[in-house]
């Protein structure tokens, strides 16, 4: 890239204030060993009400509703199937996947990438679900279409990716799977970085540290991909992710917590960061308005139609 993307994040965080609630429920429709014992045996109970205080356990489910969606998006896009119905079962409704299908990957290097990834994120699952135990949760219903109100189209069509009247499927080109990647790379990154502090298992923090650093890994080869491509049109697709981080920053709350990819002061903007250079984190509710798509207090939408499962499960106030 010659310089930066010149891009109106405000204008774009208009579009994005157009949908104060994208929650789906309410405003649209109404390598690792799975022998592994768990390292503690909290009493299984009912995951839905909110404790006064998370434990370790409650921030892992939320992990792991987070590893559902990325490893069902990654295992379709790389394989054309979903995981394997045995690491889906758990405390909680478990939900189906809507969408998803292989991905007619033009670039070979990226077709390598994805299933590299998809199997990091179904070891990661394997992963959570051993530390859990009998209380880990089940995968959720998850919403990866391109229905015209599905998250992907909303999300492209706040970004001006798509036009107002036009849909969005992450499955049908090499290019719409690498905008799709970006959109959840970031945010999962900031999850897994807000997490860690508040694990008071050494055990358990040390793993969650990996996960945060693999994680981080593929977020970043995501960002350099964008760098290198063009939209058929040649327009980088630096300019595409302006607009979804503008989107992301507009669910988010009101602190800036996001970026693009568009270089800043003639450095490549691998790394989302902060002034003192290290990644930004969120909050499990921050995290939420992203993925339910709604800028205020809402315990389902968007990516997770009927919620995330576990006890952590509502998103902030905006």
């Amino acid at each position: 890239m010659d310089g930066p993307i010149n891009i109106s994040r405000r204008e774009i965080l208009q579009m994005a204030t157009r949908f104060p609630v994208l929650s789906f429920g309410a405003s649209l429709i109404g390598s690792c060993d799975s022998s592994r014992a768990p390292r503690a045996t909290p009493t299984p109970g009912n995951p839905s009400p909110v404790p006064s205080t998370p434990n370790d356990f409650d921030y892992l489910n939320l992990a792991l509703n987070f590893a559902y969606l990325e490893g069902q998006f990654y295992s379709f896009a790389a394989k054309g199937t979903g995981l394997a119905s045995g690491l889906l079962e758990g405390l909680g409704a478990r939900g189906v996947v809507r969408g998803g299908s292989q991905v007619d990957f033009t670039d070979g290097l990226l077709r390598q990438h994805s299933r590299e990834i998809a199997g990091h994120t179904e070891a990661h699952i394997v992963l959570l679900r051993s530390i859990l135990g009998s209380i880990a949760v089940a995968q959720p219903e998850i919403d990866m279409s391109a229905a015209p109100t599905g998250p992907f189209t909303v999300f492209a069509r706040a970004a001006a990716i798509v036009g107002p009247a036009e849909e969005f499927d992450p499955f049908a080109s090499t290019n719409n799977f690498l905008m799709a990647a970006f959109l959840f790379a970031d945010p999962i990154v900031t999850l897994h970085n807000g997490l860690v502090p508040h694990i008071r298992d050494d055990s358990i923090r040390s793993d969650l540290t990996g996960l945060l650093a693999a994680k981080a890994y593929h977020a970043g080869l995501v960002r350099t991909t964008v760098q290198r491509m063009t939209t058929p049109s040649s327009i980088p697709y630096v300019e595409e992710t302006e607009g979804l981080s503008a989107v992301r920053d507009g669910f988010d709350g009101n602190m800036d917590l996001d970026q693009g990819v568009a270089t800043i002061a003639g450095t490549a903007n691998l790394v989302p960061t902060g002034a003192a250079g290290m990644v930004f984190a969120r909050t499990p509710a921050q995290v939420l308005n992203i993925f339910y798509m709604s800028s205020i207090s809402a315990d389902r939408g968007g990516f997770f139609p009927a919620g995330v499962n576990g006890t952590i499960r509502t998103s902030g106030n905006g």
